[in-house]
């Protein structure tokens, strides 16, 4: 078992890190609990007088933006969010000065206006903007009941949070978090080791992003559990480690969607072309996943963008609305990368080629050795990799789709025997199919004579041979046919050149 842990420093990293977590736990001092906060009595609500759901704001994308505790509506001279930040201060300071004693809040009706005391300490005032809409179809009585009773909501939240924050600065409390910053350190190192170990194995990458995410929440965390270090701490993540904190989930978290992306799609695409055997599926398989991956990747780079832009703040909208000059410069350039994606999936679509075909192209002519939607790579027949961009392959002529043609033509004197000469190719064709059936047919789709020229025959047979293999096959034939006529004593038409001598 030891030797097996040494071999694999993170299954023991993993090991002794949870070893720590249990001890630092099973050491750590007990805590007494604080004694249960009563809740104001359904008595002191009037059923007729509904109140809506009293609770904070929803929280943003950002976990550290804590809202305030309950929701405050808009005054003449404040938005609700600026008062609650101007309340959230105050409770911040009233906090700073606990010690685990226990805090009064009390509400008071007093000249027209309703209330809540910290300590005998005004703290928040009722305001008909926090009320609901009925409140203006309501007695003198009736608005001062519903003010009570929404107070009343208001303290109910107060008190609990502030027995919670009162048994967090109490002396016994505050001696555990040594144990418990221990603990969060270990349990990070132990997530670390998994993070590294499942990365490496199920993405091939070390899975910094994720890992980068465990120690920032470890540091955060650490910071928050103290109370003394906590408002401290909230500006500190909320305006330096948000950017950074955000960055790195959102990019573990595209990097596993990318991942489980590629995979279904790859099985999608395998179950797609099942029909299909040979290197000719691999081809088209291996074609139809790279284009798709990188489908995949423009999306989740897209969807992450989109995220971390609305997760730090950024309207994307007002920054493209004003970009001006650079707006319109990226109109065009999206505009030419929207015209590629197109044909990079019509190339898909209408399966014009896959990886390893040898395509010819009004710009390129070669192997097409990679694809996705933006580009092809094509390596040339003088070893150039030509990168070309999908929307400039308007022509494509795919020389590895079924079969090709050899196209053989030889030239013989006029004064030579055509049929024999036929007879002679055909025979070499047939011999050659004989020994090598899958290069070419034992038959030629065309033979004859194609042309008389000015000093000679042209013969020409057509022969229908694999994919790829035409040209292969038409330098055999040049030298078995060749060799043939030699062996026949069949002339090869050549040009002459006669000097005619004047005796003037």
């Amino acid at each position: 078992m030891l030797a097996r842990l040494k071999r694999r420093p993170n299954l023991l990293m993993f090991v002794l890190s949870l070893i720590c977590c249990l001890i630092t736990m099973f050491s750590m001092p007990e805590v007494n609990h604080p004694r249960p906060v009563s809740t104001p009595s359904a008595e002191t609500e009037d059923p007729s007088l509904p109140l809506p759901r009293i609770g904070p704001r929803a929280r943003t994308l950002n976990p550290f933006d804590t809202p305030f505790l309950f929701r405050l509506g808009d005054s003449d001279k404040l938005t609700g969010l600026e008062r609650e930040q101007q309340l959230l201060e105050q409770y911040q300071h009233i906090l700073s000065q606990l010690d685990g004693r226990q805090v009064e809040v009390t509400v008071a009706q007093a000249e027209g206006m309703t209330t809540l005391d910290i300590d005998g300490h005004p703290f928040a005032t009722v305001l008909q903007a926090d009320c609901p809409d009925y409140y203006n179809r309501l007695t003198e009585a009736g608005k001062k009941k519903l003010e009570y009773q929404l107070a009343m909501r208001w303290k109910a939240l107060l008190e609990k949070d502030l027995a919670r924050e009162s048994a967090l600065r109490a002396p016994d409390s505050m001696a555990t978090r040594p144990y418990l910053m221990f603990f969060v350190f270990f349990f990070s190192l132990a997530l670390h080791a998994l993070t590294d170990s499942l990365s490496r194995r199920f993405l091939h990458n070390p899975g910094w992003p994720v890992k980068g995410f465990i120690w920032l929440s470890c540091i955060s965390f650490g910071l928050i559990l103290h109370p003394d270090l906590k408002p401290l701490a909230i500006p500190i993540i909320n305006g330096a480690l948000r950017p950074v904190f955000f960055g790195l989930i959102i990019s573990a978290v595209c990097q596993g969607l990318h991942r489980i992306g590629c995979l279904m799609l790859e099985r999608y695409i395998d179950a797609y072309v099942r029909q299909g055997e040979g290197a000719r599926r691999q081809n088209r398989v291996e074609t139809l996943a790279r284009g798709g991956r990188f489908l995949v990747g423009t999306v989740v780079v897209l969807i992450g963008v989109g995220w971390f832009a609305a997760a730090v703040g950024v309207d994307l909208g007002k920054v493209f609305a004003g970009a001006g000059v650079a707006g319109l410069a990226l109109g065009v350039v999206g505009k030419d990368i929207l015209i590629d994606y197109f044909y990079g999936l019509n190339v898909m679509l209408d399966d014009q080629f896959n990886l390893g075909d040898f395509i010819e192209t009004p710009v390129a002519t070669g192997i097409v050795e990679n694809f996705n939607l933006r580009t092809t790579r094509v390596r040339e027949l003088d070893g150039g990799l030509s990168i070309v961009t999908n929307s400039k392959l308007t022509v494509i002529k795919n020389h590895s789709r079924d079969f090709a043609n050899a196209d053989f033509r030889i030239a013989v004197p006029y004064n030579a025997d055509v049929k024999r000469a036929l007879q002679l190719i055909a025979d070499e064709i047939r011999r050659m199919s004989e020994n090598a059936p899958e290069l070419l047919e034992a038959t030629p789709m065309f033979m004859g004579v194609h042309e008389l020229g000015e000093s000679a025959v042209t013969l020409r047979a057509l022969v229908k041979t694999g994919p790829l293999k035409q040209w292969h096959v038409t330098r055999e034939l040049n030298q078995r046919i060749l060799e043939r006529f030699q062996e026949e004593n069949m002339d090869i038409a050549y040009p002459v050149l006669q000097i005619l001598r004047s005796d003037a």
